[in-house]
């Protein structure tokens, strides 16, 4: 398993986060442009490749997720701020820490929104609650990258 230090260092351009977790390189540049991944250069220039580090892939596969369940790219940007605090949580302690992302409708005076968490059982909150067991995504992003366990 890698180090906790590593999982900031980038480490994959774009094309190589594509090809390896098969998302189109234009949602990555979408990502990076709404926020949806804290990227250390989301606009690294002319002929400068953006480079993910292992938690940015954690937030791309998992945004990718929920687009391919429904939630549109808009919807996720306002939801990164929360998304990207849960999954730096989770990733500090992948072993002990709550393991599933949790998405679920609720209601403000200001109308619907949808809130962000993470619990132990991916039994919904409420209906149309959302899960994302990180803790799977998480080995598969190191399986994808080959990472040996030492």
């Amino acid at each position: 398993m890698p180090n906790k230090m590593n999982y900031n260092l980038p480490i994959l351009t774009a094309r190589e986060v594509s090809e390896r977790f098969e998302i189109p390189l234009r949602a990555l540049k979408q990502y990076a442009e709404l926020g949806i991944v804290n990227l250390a250069k989301p606009h690294p220039g002319i002929g400068t490749a953006r480079r993910f580090s292992i938690t940015n892939i954690v937030q791309v596969y998992t945004a990718w997720h929920l687009q391919i369940m429904g939630v549109n790219q808009k919807k996720i940007s306002t939801l990164q701020k929360d998304m990207i605090y849960e999954i730096n949580q989770f990733l500090d302690n992948v072993e002990t820490n709550n393991r599933h992302l949790m998405l679920w409708p609720s209601y403000t005076d200001y109308g619907p929104q949808v809130d962000v968490g993470r619990s132990d059982t991916p039994k919904p909150l409420f209906i149309g609650s959302v899960a994302i067991n990180l803790r799977t995504l998480y080995e598969t992003v190191l399986e994808k990258l080959e990472w040996s366990e030492q």
